[in-house]
């Protein structure tokens, strides 16, 4: 199997520090030559003609996305979707996007794929033998404030020993801004490491697997995305985060929402923990903080489940989808 990999995807330091640098490696170490199978999004970019010259060099293209439905968000998906239509098939690790791909879009070879993005193995061993007495710090948040849910999380959060990670900046009152409601322990960080490194030190984090929309983008997907909790402008998202925490052995604290996106890889109760309300939150948060020795076997059980999704078995499922 060929490996592609073009720079350029929604978290492009990820997939070419983790995903992609073991992905290559494996591309490397293979004598078929008979699959080729891309990712990123500047593979898209490349147009039309780039994909039907591959086709023309291997038996099957394939193209794995990560992404989510940002692509179909995107003020270029036109464009992509003639791209896509040219592959012969395509792996998405949200079930909830292959049902969109599938039925907004009427592409058929589109399948659900279990990947671990954007954990590889090197960064999965690299946390083996995290103990407890490694953990000074009680709560962290790598991400963005994008909902009344995240507010809700913020007021938690203060009131701990906290650290709040951003990759990029956001519009808050029509300025491109780092977040402004963390007046201390705001660390803004963009490498991955460095923010694995804050997690691998860190009790637990708080989680929501869903991606909020404005006006803009719920009318754009309301007419054929009936599982879209649209009144409400939440759709469910594979967070990759889940994978972070995970890997760096901090405890997953997920918002409950219909969707249950994270149980497609692990287990309430044993992998991780459900909240339901601000006061389940508040009252869960404050026994994790001050009881944590009683959470590490769920901690424990979380970083073993998730070697079942590491680029090797990625590959075995993309054969075995394929018949190779």
């Amino acid at each position: 199997m060929k490996i592609i990999f073009n720079k350029g995807s929604e978290y492009p330091w990820c997939w070419s520090n983790s995903l992609g640098n073991e992905l290559m490696h494996l591309s490397q170490n293979e004598g078929e030559n008979d699959i080729c199978l891309c990712f990123g999004l500047d593979t898209l970019n490349k147009g039309e003609n780039y994909i039907k010259n591959l086709l023309n060099k291997y038996d099957k293209v394939c193209f794995l996305d990560v992404s989510q439905h940002t692509l179909l968000l995107d003020k270029n998906f036109t464009k992509y979707f003639k791209v896509l239509k040219l592959f012969s098939h395509i792996f998405l690790n949200n079930k909830y996007t292959v049902e969109l791909y599938r039925n907004f879009l009427n592409l058929k070879n589109v399948s659900h794929i279990k990947v671990g993005f954007p954990i590889n193995s090197i960064k999965y061993n690299k946390y083996k033998n995290t103990e407890i007495s490694q953990k000074k710090i009680d709560l962290i948040h790598s991400g963005g404030i994008y909902s009344k849910f995240h507010f809700e999380m913020i007021e938690v959060m203060k009131k701990y020993n906290y650290i709040f990670t951003s990759y990029n900046k956001q519009n808050f009152f029509g300025k491109w801004t780092w977040n402004p409601f963390f007046s201390i322990n705001q660390k803004k960080i963009e490498q991955h490491d460095r923010i694995m490194e804050l997690q691998s030190q860190s009790k637990a984090a708080i989680c929501i697997n869903n991606n909020f929309l404005n006006n803009q983008l719920q009318n754009l997907l309301a007419k054929k995305y009936e599982l879209s909790k649209l009144d409400s402008k939440i759709i469910p998202e594979h967070k990759g985060r889940m994978f972070e925490l995970a890997a760096t052995k901090t405890l997953m604290v997920v918002k409950y929402d219909k969707w249950k996106v994270i149980e497609d890889y692990l287990t309430p109760e044993k992998e991780f923990l459900y909240y339901y309300s601000l006061e389940d939150l508040t009252l869960k948060i404050k026994d994790i903080v001050n009881n944590y020795e009683n959470y590490w076997t769920i901690i424990e059980n979380a970083y073993e489940k998730i070697s079942e999704y590491t680029p090797i078995k990625m590959i075995s499922f993309i054969k075995n989808k394929l018949k190779i």
